[in-house]
């Protein structure tokens, strides 16, 4: 299994141009689940969740992207400025403790392991 998961990974290649088209492709609809962690502080979970499905819904019945609709809603815009949904469309916002993650990871892959006595 560790040999075919370093073949897959030695041909792996990072395409950042291929990567943005992909998330334009998904017209925002990929940030719904921060958009509404972030309504959640104001709303409570259960009324963002309600809130983003409805303006999701909307958005792809009328084939337009998350963001617009969301700032064209008067609840969502009342509770997310427009600082507020670059931030959340923005991928690179979007990875969360990942890196925390990932060195944490490493450094316990690359220290030697205990021995036991």
């Amino acid at each position: 299994a560790i040999g075919a998961i370093g073949e897959a990974l030695a041909g792996l290649r990072v395409d950042a141009d291929a990567m943005r088209a992909n998330l334009e492709r998904m017209q925002g609809f990929v940030f719904a689940e921060a958009v509404t962690v972030a309504l959640s502080d104001s709303l409570g979970r259960p009324a963002a969740q309600a809130l983003v499905e409805r303006i999701c819904r909307r958005a792809f019945d009328e084939r337009r992207g998350l963001r617009d609709a969301l700032a064209d809603d008067a609840q969502a815009a009342a509770r997310l400025d427009p600082q507020a949904l670059e931030r959340l469309f923005d991928p690179a916002s979007q990875t969360g403790s990942a890196s925390a993650m990932i060195d944490a990871v490493l450094a316990r892959w690359e220290s030697p392991a205990p021995h036991s006595g």
